[in-house]
């Protein structure tokens, strides 16, 4: 009896730690197939994302975060279902003060002038920067895409960062 116990306990311990093991996006499945070859792309790469669904205006919204050399860079992949575009965004890469903001307009105006590919945004509505990104995609390369433009805006977002550092609001 006491070695029944043991072995069942044995092997429930085996089960829970299988299942905390597995990834938690293993048995994700996006319903776009853009967002699907993402999903893939990241999984071969091992990349860690988080599949946040399908939201209120229908985009399909997946999530990744990378340690940059000057801040942690989120990105977010909103597919929609015309099945051939995705965006980046890049949220809140500063929240500055308000008399701060004539600054930080000529900061984002002067690295929109220098980067090509990602375009800064400041929101004046909750005094905030964020950085955008959109890529279009064939029939079965959006994965490829999408990994070459999300290397590229964690890029261009750490290496732009510094820019806007001095304006950054400080945490209280």
């Amino acid at each position: 009896m006491k070695t029944t116990k043991r072995i069942f306990s044995l092997l429930l311990m085996l089960c829970l730690f299988a299942a905390l093991t597995v990834p938690a996006h293993a048995a994700t499945s996006a319903q776009y197939p853009g967002a699907q070859q993402l999903l893939d792309t990241f999984k071969a790469e091992s990349i860690k994302y988080n599949y946040l669904g399908v939201d209120q205006d229908e985009d399909e919204h997946i999530r990744t975060t990378f340690v940059g050399d000057n801040l942690d860079v989120t990105v977010n992949f909103y597919f929609d279902d015309g099945l051939t575009d995705v965006s980046l965004r890049v949220w809140d890469v500063i929240e500055f003060e308000e008399s701060d903001l004539a600054k930080v307009l000529i900061t984002a105006n002067d690295l929109n002038a220098s980067y090509k590919w990602v375009k800064f945004v400041v929101y004046t509505e909750d005094c905030t920067v964020s950085a955008e990104m959109d890529a279009t995609f064939g029939e079965d390369d959006a994965g490829e895409i999408c990994l070459r433009d999300l290397y590229r805006i964690i890029d261009i977002v750490d290496l732009a960062y510094p820019e806007f550092e001095p304006y950054a609001a400080k945490a209280a």
